[in-house]
């Protein structure tokens, strides 16, 4: 039954806009207008609005139990929160312990992809002697690719036993400074130290994508094993 409330005002507005028809009124008439006017002050017996807020009322919590009974949707069941992510650092500290971090992955393995100009050189020699010491006292294996290499006793000393080492093509020697590092489901870039930043994607779409070019440029790289003796 609809809220009869707007037709009560308006019946108001008529009686009051017409006061000679208003003074007509006799008798039981007159009644009916002082039942009307208590009506829209909210002061009679019957209050047409209140069963409209009963229903809604009802229908309101008859919804609650529907949606109580909805089965989730198949994508919050159970889903990985860590199923992809990102992280971004700046500075010369924090980059290092980003880079650190990596010697800490649970496949004991790192593919790199290194310039000759890298944040390793940049920062100067003694933390990228703390880094492979790490490296190989944890005893993670790595295929590198690198512009060029390095002379063969500091190859055979770092990384001889755990390393595959191989020269870049020539078309991309000199055209970048972000290192990259590829572990578990993560792909890690490392910039310049002026730029001063790492950025981590952890994403198995992201990495999947990122090592099939790393294997295409293996495959078409230059061996330097020879030099590790």
């Amino acid at each position: 039954m609809p809220d009869q409330r707007p037709a009560i005002r308006i019946q108001q507005h008529r009686i009051f806009a017409q006061p000679r028809l208003a003074g007509r009124i006799v008798g039981d008439s007159a009644e009916r207008l002082q039942t009307l006017l208590q009506r829209v002050s909210g002061g009679g017996r019957r209050r047409p609005g209140k069963g409209v807020g009963t229903r809604r009322r009802a229908l309101a919590a008859r919804g609650n139990g529907a949606a109580a009974r909805i089965p989730p949707l198949a994508s919050d069941r159970g889903a990985p929160e860590s199923l992809h992510g990102g992280s971004f650092c700046e500075g010369e500290t924090a980059m290092k312990k980003a880079i650190m971090a990596t010697l800490y992955c649970r496949s004991g393995h790192i593919d790199a992809l290194t310039p000759s100009d890298n944040f390793f050189w940049q920062v100067g020699q003694s933390f990228s002697a703390k880094y492979i010491a790490e490296r190989v006292k944890r005893s993670i294996t790595t295929r590198n690719l690198w512009e060029r290499p390095l002379k063969p006793e500091i190859m055979t000393r770092t990384y001889k036993g755990l390393s595959k080492i191989r020269l870049m093509p020539r078309v991309m020697r000199g055209r970048f400074r972000t290192t990259v590092f590829l572990y578990d489901d993560s792909v890690m870039y490392v910039s310049s130290k002026k730029s001063g930043y790492v950025l981590i994607v952890k994403s198995k779409e992201h990495f999947e994508t990122v090592m099939a070019m790393y294997d295409g440029i293996w495959e078409h790289s230059k061996e330097v094993g020879k030099l590790i003796k």
